[in-house]
């Protein structure tokens, strides 16, 4: 068995870096550049993606804490998108603050019979909003839907919901964030 050998640069590396430590940082970067300009191209090209890699750590370091920021923020805001329910009955609310202590609002939600048709109901407006509480009252059909908003989370009630969208239709539950951007259809 042969002895592992170690490419030229790199001992030239070692050799410039060792003899050279007491010189001061300027003249090291100079002794390390020149060997790497010496070195054969598969070393080079190493280096070359080490670099990155490097960069691209620190990035994501970066954005991990803008992400986190910024979730914070919007764990504050009521403004999301809220889902409820499963594949037989289900709930959207989507939620956007407004100025003026206001909240723009749409509600979807659905009953899906046995036989695949489905009943649903909409509720849409824009209402005041104080203290992460609301109220929407419809009066034809008559119903009114209370809005309890915590941190992520929304309690929705509604007293009538044969009036909100028929048949087994309940918007009525406990709401979770799923998405802190909002888009209206």
């Amino acid at each position: 068995m042969r002895p592992a050998q170690l490419p030229t640069s790199l001992i030239a590396i070692v050799f410039l870096t060792l003899t050279t430590q007491g010189s001061g940082a300027q003249n090291n970067k100079s002794a390390v550049s020149k060997a790497s300009a010496k070195a054969p191209a598969s070393s080079a090209s190493a280096q070359r993606k080490d670099a990155p890699a490097k960069s691209d750590a620190r990035s994501k370091n970066a954005k991990k804490r803008n992400f986190k920021s910024e979730a914070t923020l919007n764990a504050n805001s009521i403004t999301g998108t809220y889902e409820s329910g499963n594949n037989a009955l289900g709930s959207e609310l989507k939620v956007q603050e407004l100025a003026g202590g206001k909240m723009k609002f749409s509600l979807y939600s659905f009953w899906r019979c046995p036989d695949g048709t489905a009943c649903n109901g909409i509720a849409e407006s824009t209402i005041p909003v104080a203290h992460r509480e609301a109220t929407y009252h419809q009066t034809d059909p008559e119903y009114t839907l209370k809005f309890a908003f915590s941190k992520n989370a929304c309690v929705v009630e509604c007293d009538k919901p044969s009036n909100f969208g028929g048949f087994n239709v309940d918007p009525s539950g406990a709401y979770k964030k799923t998405r802190a951007k909002v888009v209206f259809d």
